[in-house]
């Protein structure tokens, strides 16, 4: 008998645990089998304010294919966090400062040894970065506590003004 009641402890569990160690599915159905390995989890200090901009872009026509953890972790003094979106936008890296503070940064491109590198001027203080191999330069989209470093083109436009449209 007591076996039973762990199988069946097990069987209720099991279905919660799954349910909450990834972002929705409509947030997951595209990413790719190297993606899939670093999906935003709930217990990641970005989770909340990630689900947060997905549900935004996606109410304003861009299609989020898949939200991963970034490596872009601790590039802003005080950053909450930062993820990894493939959207039909585009893919893009996504900061997020705590509630009620703001990015005013400005972004600084130079070239150094066939790569850019890319400084950062204004609040909160940043550290470079390096980027070889990128085609194209990458911009900044500013909202509030969000800030996304993505490759320059209509993909950015399209982000840029779903962000700061009303």
């Amino acid at each position: 008998m007591k076996l039973f009641g762990l199988v069946l402890l097990f069987v209720l569990v099991e279905p919660w645990l799954i349910a909450q160690t990834r972002p929705p599915n409509q947030f997951t159905r595209g990413c790719t089998e190297s993606e899939s390995k670093a999906i935003l989890r709930p217990t990641d200090a970005a989770y909340s304010d990630a689900m947060d901009l997905a549900r935004l872009l996606t109410s304003k026509g861009i299609r989020v294919d898949c939200i991963c953890a970034s490596k872009s972790q601790g590039l802003f003094e005080g950053q909450k966090g930062a993820t990894y979106f493939h959207t039909d936008a585009g893919i893009f890296e996504s900061l997020y400062l705590p509630k009620g503070r703001v990015f005013r940064v400005e972004m600084i491109e130079k070239q150094e040894n066939g790569c850019k590198v890319y400084s950062f001027r204004g609040s909160p203080v940043g550290r470079s970065i390096n980027s070889c191999g990128r085609a194209k330069s990458m911009v900044i989209i500013e909202r509030k506590n969000v800030l996304l470093l993505a490759d320059g083109g209509s993909g950015a436009e399209r982000l840029r003004r779903a962000l700061n449209s009303r």
